[in-house]
């Protein structure tokens, strides 16, 4: 399942093209009126960005997943919603945010949560993240 505050349609035709199995995309869905996208989401749709990322994957979800991913604070209540889930995979981005406890965690040696850094000059992952963010301006 992907989660993205995208809309599902483009990460739909993206996943075409990188051959990226997902059975489910739960996004940002707006409505469509004659194929054309609407302003507003579809009926019935949580806003899929915070909070709304954990209601939608459990309504969907029969049970807690194993993996979840993120890499910006619309991520952040997914990744704290879900005690059992094994690992949570941090992709780091700067400014930290609410991510930045996250962080810690992981390189306090929490074993649910694994770092990730980016090289941003190249997009490309870089070397296994072994140092704290830079401090931030925004409170925890």
């Amino acid at each position: 399942i992907v989660s993205t505050a995208s809309n599902p349609q483009i990460i739909e035709t993206m996943m075409q093209h990188t051959h990226f199995p997902a059975d489910r995309v739960i996004g940002m869905d707006a409505r469509s009126e004659n194929g054309i996208l609407q302003g507003s989401l579809a009926p019935g749709l949580a806003p899929n960005f915070g909070p709304g990322k954990a209601k939608n994957l459990s309504r969907l979800l029969d049970r807690e997943p194993l993996l979840i991913a993120g890499d910006s604070d619309g991520d952040y209540d997914m990744l704290i919603a879900f005690a059992d889930t094994r690992l949570k995979l941090l992709i780091r981005r700067l400014p930290p945010g609410r991510m930045a406890s996250l962080y810690r965690r992981a390189l306090a040696g929490d074993r649910r949560f694994l770092l990730q850094d980016v090289d941003q000059a190249s997009g490309q992952f870089s070397a296994a993240a072994s140092q704290p963010s830079p401090p931030s301006d925004r409170k925890d």
